[in-house]
């Protein structure tokens, strides 16, 4: 068989779907969708009572307030961003010696890249249970639980959600099939930012409100005491005149709307509540604020995105422990034979263009750079003909000046001038 035929079966054998000889059944919940109701700092409070619960623990109010809050957009912004930095930066697998392929191909595949997305979840939710179907040393399938079905401190699946007992996934052959990654007793850090998420919101409410009643034109009547008529007519009048908010009120009487200006303005005390809220989702995720939402400077800022870059490297590591530990048990099991290898990611340390730049041509002086070296980092189109080195600007000019001074300049020079030449044109 030629070598062109050996990688397409190759290739083929990772990527073809293969019935799955699992040895033990997928277990299944009984779906049930999240509760979507008026979520507040008491319910709050109340569910990590109910989690907490020495006897029976119940995690599922807690992680529907999780999956609720989910929908603020700064919370999302945070969480997604120390997401896709592991999403989108080079994982290897590697001995030392040679790569192994069959892992390989599974590093490439999209269900790896979602897998590591949810362990990296369980940073966040608290554990996460996945089931992983690597049979006969092939992709089946694979899936993250809904974390409603899982009583992570004693190891259990339930079909449905309230229920106090169920399969114990940590026995007979389950193990070899589904994977938790995260401390069966911890909630994950969304338990700290709902609190800030549940004020938020109940501020942008109150706000709402507030614009509601202030910041549109209020219409004002005046009736007749006693002329229920007249005042009939005026409320069919005032109401049908658009849709802003009105008022009645009998001759004689009145009504003052007094505006409470001790938080500094109108609306903005509910503004900086609001920008206060974010920046404390940004330190509890981001150990820093400005890498989000720019300001203070650039010094200030450049301190911050370092402290973000020791969170990414500790994602980094937490992922890799996993894999090493947990993922590479299962690859054992069925058969990839990972040997001594280790799961790394690639890490690019972040430098901006100009100052690589400026570290690249002044480190050229000193030792040689392989063509493609610079084609490749600055991502430059390689011409037909194949890579090639342009010659440096004081090259060109020291070939310039032999021409000029060798046009006025004797065929032998002066012993004073001898010294210098050399000097320069080494």
């Amino acid at each position: 068989m030629s070598k062109r035929n050996k990688r397409h079966n190759a290739k083929n054998k990772y990527q073809a779907p293969v019935k799955s000889t699992a040895a033990v059944q997928e277990l299944i919940p009984y779906p049930e969708a999240p509760r979507r109701e008026g979520f507040d700092i008491n319910k709050w409070r109340l569910a990590i009572r109910s989690a907490e619960d020495a006897m029976y623990p119940d995690r599922t109010l807690l992680l529907d307030i999780y999956n609720d809050i989910l929908l603020d957009m700064h919370l999302t912004a945070v969480i997604d961003k120390r997401i896709e930095a592991v999403k989108g930066t080079e994982l290897i697998f590697s001995d030392g010696a040679k790569p192994n392929d069959a892992v390989n191909e599974l590093i490439k595949s999209p269900w790896f890249t979602e897998m590591l997305g949810d362990i990296l979840e369980s940073r966040f939710w608290g554990p996460t249970t996945m089931w992983l179907d690597l049979s006969g040393g092939v992709f089946h399938k694979y899936k993250k639980y809904d974390r409603r079905y899982i009583i992570p401190e004693k190891g259990l699946f339930i079909e449905r959600i309230g229920h106090l007992s169920g399969i114990d996934i940590t026995a007979g052959r389950y193990p070899d099939y589904i994977m938790m990654a995260g401390n069966p007793d911890e909630f994950g850090l969304l338990i700290k930012a709902a609190a800030w998420v549940l004020l938020k919101r109940g501020n942008i409410s109150d706000w709402a409100t507030f614009n509601e009643i202030f910041a549109a034109p209020i219409r004002k009547g005046k009736y007749p005491q006693y002329n229920p008529e007249a005042k009939a007519a005026l409320a069919k009048a005032i109401s049908k005149a658009g849709g802003f908010s009105w008022y009645m009120i009998p001759e004689g009487t009145d009504l003052e709307f007094i505006q409470n200006t001790s938080g500094g303005g109108s609306t903005n005390a509910y503004l900086e509540f609001a920008k206060f809220c974010n920046k404390e989702l940004s330190k509890g995720f981001l150990h820093g604020t400005m890498t989000l939402d720019a300001e203070g400077g650039q010094y200030k800022g450049d301190i911050h995105e370092g402290s973000e870059a020791a969170v990414h490297k500790s994602d980094f590591r937490y992922v890799t422990n996993f894999l090493n530990t947990v993922f590479r048990r299962l690859l054992e099991v069925h058969g990839f034979n990972p040997g001594e290898g280790k799961f790394s990611f690639i890490v690019e340390e972040h430098i901006c263009l100009k100052d690589r730049l400026d570290m690249d041509t002044r480190l050229a002086e000193k030792i040689e750079f392989p063509v493609e070296y610079w084609y490749e980092k600055y991502n430059v189109p390689i011409p037909e003909g194949g890579a090639k080195a342009a010659t440096p600007v004081r090259a060109q000019i020291q070939d310039i000046l032999r021409e000029t001074i060798a046009e006025w300049m004797p065929v032998q020079p002066a012993p004073k001038h001898e010294k210098k030449l050399r000097d320069f044109f080494g």
